[in-house]
């Protein structure tokens, strides 16, 4: 469907200053209240003379995928997505063109299927390792937890390392540098980035702390001079076209961290937020828990039941609808360009929010209701295609939980399968009981993380079924 042409004096304007005002509060619902009020495309004007850039909302599928897709050379990462290089560097989620086509060239092997066949062992490994600590009874922080589980995933399957003895002061290192979004999204704050104050200080600890976990990886892999198949091996091995090698130490550095904190953060939200949703919603709890004894029986999953376990990636999709990690995107106009027949300036802003589209009435009946059928096909109940594409009759920009386009998130893949293997490892022998009665509400950072802990008991079913062959951190080999 094309985007609705407009006239342009005829979008809606506010105050760009709204956007700051409300940068602090409940942001995702802002941006929602807004479009209901106000329709698909909003424009923010600036009016003080530093800051007259126009800021667009845009909340119409069809424009989205134009921001994303079809004209998507015509943008370039936000300064917000810049300023993330503060955490990563320049690595796949903040570099620019032509760096970014080139190091996603060379990532992109890390993730074909022949590898998640591969990886899938180290997912239903890792998933009943940690299911098999938890004591029957034991009350869990869930977030803390599955954020434990796809650190050690990642670390395992796509660097070949074990950062088990690490785990905590990723964590803490992490919140801190979670903790700067607001700031760094804040006007001029760039002329802040040296000055002593106390949040940055802390910041720059945290980041020396997470750059010295990867630093070590890096140096590991070059003083064994191993080809070992992970992430960490193919960028050091890389070449350009003239044979040359292909990337700097702090190229690799950034790439890696990149992946390293991206990787996990996203999958262990989704999950997280899975198993918050399922204590409220017995009945999908109850369905989910028959749906995987069907299929799996007493035996432990494998790559092949990924595609089998409907249901569970139906839930997964659910909870990624409502509570999508990559919760907002922006673009900045490198060149006049025209989006759902609004004209943007060179240098205006382009703002998407999954949170919102998902959540809107026009694609999503009900949009507020949990329902794991909306992902399921209406022939055989088989699992609706699920990634940008559409389902149902829904437009294909209604849903896209990893992005779209060139920069799309290039690990889809590889969290769609994680996901799956460890909802379903975990529900096959616990019960994540309710703790307390109050409602969580998301926390809008670079993710949508859970603004307090997750409570849980844990009943258990019975012991893990067990797993294929896995033992910890480079004590195996991924074939090409």
């Amino acid at each position: 469907m094309a985007a609705t042409i407009r006239n342009d004096s005829d979008v809606p304007t506010l105050p760009a200053l709204l956007l700051l005002k409300n940068l602090y509060g409940d942001f995702p619902n802002f941006l929602r209240e807004t479009s209901a009020r106000y329709g698909p495309i909003v424009r923010f004007k600036g009016r003080l003379r530093l800051t007259r850039q126009n800021v667009y909302f845009v909340n119409e599928p069809a424009a989205i995928e134009e921001i994303l897709v079809s004209k998507g050379t015509a943008f370039e990462k936000s300064r917000g997505a810049r300023r993330l290089r503060q955490i990563v560097g320049k690595g796949l989620l903040t570099s620019d063109e032509p760096q970014h086509l080139a190091h996603r060239r060379l990532i992109q092997p890390a993730f074909h299927r022949k590898r998640l066949e591969e990886f899938a062992r180290v997912m239903a490994g890792a998933t009943a390792q940690r299911v098999e600590s938890w004591r029957e009874g034991e009350s869990i922080d869930v977030d803390a937890e599955m954020n434990r589980l796809a650190l050690e995933i990642v670390s395992n399957a796509l660097f070949g390392v074990d950062l088990r003895g690490d785990m905590d002061e990723i964590a803490r290192s992490l919140d801190v540098a979670m903790g700067m979004y607001h700031f760094w999204q804040s006007p001029f704050t760039e002329l802040l980035d040296d000055w002593p104050l106390p949040n940055v200080l802390r910041f720059k600890a945290a980041r020396k702390r997470l750059r010295d976990v990867v630093i070590r990886i890096v140096a590991q892999h070059r003083a064994e001079r191993i080809e070992r198949g992970d992430l960490v091996s193919m960028l050091l091995a890389a070449r350009d076209e003239n044979g040359r090698g292909g990337l700097s130490d702090e190229s690799v550095r950034d790439e890696a961290l990149t992946i390293l904190l991206a990787g996990h953060e996203t999958t262990a939200n989704a999950l997280a937020w899975t198993f918050y949703v399922l204590q409220r919603r017995p009945d999908i709890e109850a369905a989910l828990q028959r749906h995987v004894e069907r299929v799996l029986g007493d035996r432990p999953v494998t790559f092949d039941d990924v595609a089998r376990l409907d249901y569970v990636r139906a839930v997964f999709a659910e909870t990624m609808r409502l509570y999508p990690p990559a919760w907002i995107t922006s673009r900045e106009a490198l060149a006049p360009v025209t989006i759902g027949g609004v004209v943007l300036r060179a240098g205006d802003l382009a703002i998407v929010s999954p949170y919102v589209t998902h959540r809107d009435p026009r694609f999503w009946p009900d949009p507020e209701r949990y329902d794991p059928s909306r992902f399921l096909g209406a022939i055989g109940g088989h699992a609706a295609p699920i990634s940008t594409g559409p389902v149902g009759e829904r437009e294909r920009y209604a849903y896209f939980p990893f992005g779209g386009g060139s920069r799309m998130c290039i690990g889809d893949s590889f969290a769609w399968t994680e996901g799956v293997i460890a909802l379903a490892t975990i529900v096959q022998s616990v019960r994540l009981e309710r703790i307390g009665t109050g409602d969580i509400k998301p926390l809008a950072l670079v993710t949508l993380r859970p603004r307090t802990p997750i409570a849980a008991r844990v009943r258990r079913r019975r012991q893990p079924a067990g797993s294929l062959p896995y033992a910890p951190a480079g004590h195996f080999e991924i074939q090409a």
